[in-house]
This record gives structure tokens, C-alpha cells and sequence, in this order.
């Protein structure tokens, strides 16, 4: 989702690597997260209920198999179009 190497989180979980701040600003805008929230753990953890939702989502996504998976972009694709169409597009 960030377009960051599973290397990279394997040295930051074990210490290897820090995170820095362009780190942080790609979580936070990817995910809507509070930035302070990442770096110091103040604060609420998101900036609004859709940080909440899309967490939310990506969870349960990824728990589904991947046919189910291509299902469900299959549907988005298509609710995407209807809106385009009710937005006169």
C-alpha cells in the first residue's frame, strides 16, 4: 500500500533502521493517520472515520481469498462507474 520493501520493515522491526519522516508522511497519508500518533504514540491514532474505515477495510480484505479478493475489485469497479454515471460523467 506504501510502496515500501518487506526488507525495510524487516530492519525497522528489529531495530536495523529508524523511520523517518517521509516514512511517516507516506503512512499518514496512505492510511490517514495522525502523524504525532506514529511518532510518539499522543494523540488520536487517526485524523478522521476514514482512517478508521480504510484500516477497517484493508483488514478484512486481506483476509478474504484471492478470487474473493478480485470479487470484490470487480464490485468497487463497478459502483465506481455507476457513481460516475449519477455524477453525469
Amino acid at each position: 500500500m506504501i510502496s515500501v520493501s518487506q526488507t525495510l520493515i524487516n530492519y525497522i522491526e528489529q531495530d536495523k533502521r529508524v523511520v523517518n519522516d517521509r516514512l511517516i508522511r507516506l503512512i499518514s497519508d496512505s492510511f490517514d493517520a495522525n502523524p504525532q500518533w506514529l511518532k510518539t504514540g499522543e494523540g488520536e491514532r487517526y485524523n478522521s472515520e476514514k482512517g478508521v474505515r480504510v484500516t477497517k477495510l484493508l483488514a478484512l480484505f486481506d483476509k478474504l481469498k484471492p478470487r474473493y479478493q478480485e470479487f470484490v475489485l470487480s464490485q468497487v469497479d463497478q459502483f465506481l462507474k455507476m457513481q460516475e454515471e449519477e455524477d453525469g460523467r
